[in-house]
């Protein structure tokens, strides 16, 4: 007994076990480096995602913004936002305006595709602000050329203002979230007014993105590391009255199957655009009742004399006064819920009220729910909040 545990003792200490023992350590260590680059590639959720930058170079982007102008400050921190990201990151960049004149100056100027980020920076000095605001057309030439085989795509759109060419950009983004659900649209609003930005955020969310307000350098640089990184910027919130309440524009979840069916008015805006009439933005939202159902529906707006304040039940209210309309506008929807509003521009003195109709687009198109009816007396002048966002 004492002969082999002398002998295993020995046999422990021998400089044979330990170089044996070295070697199956770095032999360990080694292998474990192999596995750790032979690893998917996909593995970094960030490798696998596409950035498509859409720049507005209108002409608007000459105005200045904290002591520069916008177009210098989104082309230099969109320069320090692509260097900042890995090399082989897919990119591609969009652009409207850029001295094209009318409404169809959307071109591909950076195509989407791995390392794109080099060709982006050799075109951002080349842009000059001249042009329209083509969102919806721009939007469309994204969906149609350069989306397909990129699922996972994160649209950016910089922009100083609102469509300016009678599209219609929600429309679009709703198109390309049923083609590609895992697109997202992220706006980035430059010194947009705050009545202009309830647009722009409404299409972010639309998008399922985000809305950044963007004032200065600062602003947009933490707009775009927010965008990659995920993480949220800390903001401080207000309650100044002075700022007038907006509808919810996100989605609440209902399992109710049961729902009574409504539609509402949730805000009225209005802007002076000349001295003879008012730019009128009417928000409304709307829920139906339809369980499993597949249906499209339409929101419409309906403009009376201000003879009443509320609406009689459906549908004898509108038919009792169908000869009073003074303007009907109608939005179609492919969902049982959701937000929306309307831009209509109306003359100096015009004593109208607004009400809403959701109607079921079946194979007989049927009115469901009505609203109450507002006055356009009633809307919130933005002229006098506007400076507040400045």
């Amino acid at each position: 007994m004492d002969f082999k545990k002398n002998q295993r003792g020995e046999l422990c200490n021998s400089p044979f076990l330990s170089f044996f023992t070295f070697f199956l350590a770095i032999f360990l260590s080694l292998s474990l480096t192999v596995a750790s680059y032979l690893q998917p590639i996909h593995s970094n959720p960030n490798q696998a995602r596409s950035i498509m930058v859409i720049l507005d170079a209108s002409g608007s982007m000459n105005d200045r913004m904290n002591g520069s102008n916008r177009m210098k400050i989104a082309i230099s921190q969109l320069d320090k936002f692509v260097k900042s990201l890995p090399s082989d990151t897919k990119m591609g960049l969009v652009a409207y305006g850029n001295r094209i004149p009318g409404c169809d100056s959307a071109r591909l100027y950076s195509p989407l595709k791995k390392g794109g980020g080099k060709d982006i920076l050799a075109k951002l000095p080349l842009f000059f602000p001249a042009g329209s605001t083509p969102i919806a057309r721009t939007l469309e030439l994204v969906n149609k050329h350069i989306l397909a085989g990129h699922p996972n795509t994160e649209i950016i759109l910089v922009s100083d203002g609102i469509e300016s060419c009678d599209g219609d950009p929600v429309a679009v983004v709703r198109k390309i979230q049923e083609q590609s659900p895992n697109v997202r649209i992220h706006v980035l609003g430059l010194d947009v007014p705050g009545h202009e930005e309830r647009e722009l955020q409404f299409l972010a969310t639309a998008g399922s993105g985000k809305y950044f307000s963007v004032r200065n350098e600062m602003a947009m640089n933490d707009a775009l590391t927010s965008i990659w990184s995920g993480r949220p910027i800390q903001t401080p919130t207000t309650n100044d009255p002075r700022i007038p309440d907006f509808p919810d524009l996100v989605s609440k979840p209902n399992n109710k199957l049961n729902v009574r069916p409504y539609i509402r008015i949730t805000n009225l805006e209005k802007t002076r655009i000349n001295e003879d009439g008012w730019e009128y933005r009417i928000w409304y939202e709307y829920e139906a009742n339809v369980g499993s159902r597949q249906m499209d529906y339409t929101a419409m707006l309906l403009f009376f004399p201000r003879l009443a304040t509320k609406t009689q039940a459906m549908p004898v209210g509108r038919v009792d006064r169908a000869s009073s309309i003074q303007q009907a506008l109608t939005v179609d929807h492919s969902l049982d819920k959701g937000q929306g509003f309307v831009r209509v521009a109306i003359g100096e003195g015009a004593d109208l009220s607004v009400g809403a109709e959701l109607w079921e687009m079946d194979q007989i198109p049927k009115p469901v729910a009505v609203s109450d009816l507002k006055s356009l007396n009633d809307a919130k002048n933005t002229e006098s909040f506007d400076k507040i966002f400045r």
